[in-house]
């Protein structure tokens, strides 16, 4: 599922960022490289998902894959005999096996269904560092060694049948990506990761936006679906909006996140209990309208909504939205108090909400060295949360500045980048070198 794996992008990302471990980016990697390659349409948008099973392979006499009497079963695509390895890496077989824990009989220890007897999930049973000592060899060496095993055994899987793909490009769902890979890149300093959120966002803004009526749409296959977007499809798309600015600091994304914040409001805000129906106000076809109240295994349009709230106060002191988000608290807090387990997405907006507003402003040219060397810095660790925002000196921070008046006098020192910390309606001394906005952030 497109937002499983956006979640799990931005969960790998952040353990990264809180424990500086690289195995936590191979990951996140990994991730975006799946997405990309299988779950990315021509067009840019990303499709919703590919089938939990598949047919069968079964050998072919000339040694291709065919197909065991059209069965199907959970996972086939990606599972493997330790056989199979063996007659495709040879003797380099071993060595692999080792490292992911490949067994005989089958490496799945609790398989209710019987699905997987005899197969191996490749899976990360030691560490890298492990195995290269096990096999005398160096990090790198055995890192190489693997990557051309995994090659290979890709180059072989792609000859079986694969998953049927859902190709359909969902708007919430495409929001949660769009975060994932703007936070890619700020984490990974990947810049392909912010052109694939970019492609993404243009994507949903040409094909499933309506500017002159300020229509969301929920849906896209071929065509754009005649179904309008939910509230969830409102608050995700806004939420990669936010990340895709502090990524990229293209004015663009935070003026059409203002705009999507607006429609949200008004179609769907419960202005007498707070929070934001799911449905809209004008939907005739819903009888009773409901409100998301726990975040399963997508975040509820409440949790975002509020999160989204407060960082268009710190960034654009969007009028009331700050109120609105309390107001969330207020109508879901009998849910949140008697089980906070079931909305931790909310309890991330309580957190924020309890924070001095902090705001980083860069000033200068967002393509130039110096600026990607300060914005480099901001992503490095988890921290107490931030807004971003650039001066450009351009039209971009003009029209920021006609919100954030204070916007207007920042500008780069010397000609270089600066760094501008602010909190508490107070700046602290702008700075120009990495190391000195390091040590402003951890003060």
């Amino acid at each position: 599922m497109l937002y499983d794996q956006a979640q799990l992008a931005v969960s790998y990302l952040e353990a990264r960022q809180a424990t500086g471990l690289e195995v936590y980016a191979w990951v996140a990697r990994d991730i975006f490289t799946y997405v990309q390659r299988d779950l990315t349409s021509p067009a840019g948008g990303f499709y919703a998902a590919e089938d939990a099973d598949s047919p069968l392979p079964a050998a072919t006499e000339n040694g291709g894959q065919g197909t065991e009497n059209g069965k199907h079963a959970e996972g086939a695509f990606y599972v493997w005999t330790k056989d199979e390895i063996e007659a495709v890496l040879g003797a380099e077989a071993a060595f692999f096996c080792a490292h992911y824990g490949v067994k005989p009989g089958g490496n799945v220890d609790h398989d209710p269904q019987g699905e997987f007897t005899g197969k191996n999930v490749l899976m990360q049973r030691q560490s890298l560092a492990t195995t290269a000592r096990d096999c005398g060899l160096g990090v790198a060496a055995a890192s190489d060694r693997l990557l051309e095993g995994l090659a290979k055994l890709r180059a072989r899987r792609a000859q079986r049948p694969r998953p049927q793909l859902d190709d359909k490009i969902i708007t919430a769902w495409n929001g949660l990506m769009i975060s994932a890979l703007a936070k890619g890149a700020q984490v990974l300093g990947d810049p392909a990761y912010l052109a694939a959120a970019t492609r993404a966002a243009e994507f949903v803004q040409r094909e499933l936006y309506d500017a002159g009526t300020g229509l969301l749409y929920r849906s896209w296959r071929g065509s754009r679906s005649p179904i309008a977007g939910f509230a969830e499809d409102h608050a995700l798309l806004i939420q990669g909006l936010l990340d895709l600015y502090e990524a990229g600091f293209e004015i663009r994304w935070l003026q059409w996140a203002e705009r999507l914040q607006a429609a949200m409001d008004a179609a769907f805000a419960d202005p007498e209990r707070g929070g934001y129906f799911t449905s809209r106000a004008d939907d005739a076809s819903v009888i009773v309208r409901l409100k998301e109240d726990h975040d399963g295994a997508e975040p509820s349009a409440n949790s975002i909504a509020a999160l989204n709230l407060l960082r268009l106060d710190w960034m654009l002191g969007l009028v009331g939205a700050r109120g609105r988000a309390a107001k969330i608290f207020a109508a879901l807090r009998p849910q949140w108090t008697a089980t906070p387990q079931g909305l931790p997405q909310l309890l991330c907006a309580v957190e924020l909400v309890m924070d001095a507003p902090r705001t980083v402003v860069l000033a200068g040219d967002p393509a130039a060295a110096d600026f990607r060397a300060l914005a480099a810095v901001l992503a490095e660790s988890l921290g107490p949360r931030r807004a971003l925002l650039c001066a450009d000196g351009g039209a971009g921070q003009r029209w920021l500045a006609a919100r954030r008046p204070y916007l207007a006098d920042m500008k780069p020192r010397d000609g270089r980048a600066t760094a501008y910390v602010c909190e508490n309606f107070a700046c602290q001394a702008p700075v120009t070198t990495p190391a000195e906005l390091r040590a402003q952030l951890s003060a």
